[in-house]
């Protein structure tokens, strides 16, 4: 008769940091707004390329609208006008985010380090909430320091 092998405790102490580990890596790219950022670039090739599809469509024999092409150079001429603050407020907001998440990128950090045993890394491991990470704890300091904060809007 064999005995099997006892499970090794740090095995969920390492799938549990690995979840960690990708939950953070998506948060840090939703900080950065990239979603954001490539959409406001996707606005930018269609506006520039607007007059040339309103071409392309008399080009064809599409008589329609007569003032299609001055619409599109509106179009161009207004987006050129507010991409500026769109940018401005992207770039704004994603420093508001980077330095909300500032504490929490250091209790990650903090707790994957103590992770060296499992009772050490039970205790430092942000909590779980529904299979997802939803508050990391307090690891030291007075909550004026360091404060809980929610990742909901990690969505």
């Amino acid at each position: 008769m064999t005995k099997s092998a006892a499970p090794d405790p740090m095995e969920a102490v390492r799938d549990r940091m690995d979840e960690i580990k990708d939950s953070w890596k998506e948060t840090q790219e939703k900080v950065l707004l990239a979603a954001v950022r490539d959409a406001v670039e996707d606005t930018e090739t269609r506006s520039n390329r607007v007059i040339d599809l309103a071409r392309g469509v008399r080009e064809r024999g599409f008589a329609w609208e007569k003032d299609l092409e001055p619409r599109c150079l509106d179009y161009r001429k207004r987006w050129a006008g507010v991409r500026p603050g769109v940018v401005q407020t992207i770039d704004r907001e994603s420093a508001s985010l980077k330095a909300r998440t500032a504490s929490v990128e250091a209790v990650v950090a903090q707790a994957l380090t103590k992770a060296v045993n499992p009772a050490a890394a039970a205790a430092a491991l942000p909590t779980r909430d529904a299979g997802s990470i939803t508050r990391l704890p307090i690891i030291s300091g007075t909550p004026h320091q360091q404060p809980d904060i929610p990742l909901s809007f990690i969505g």
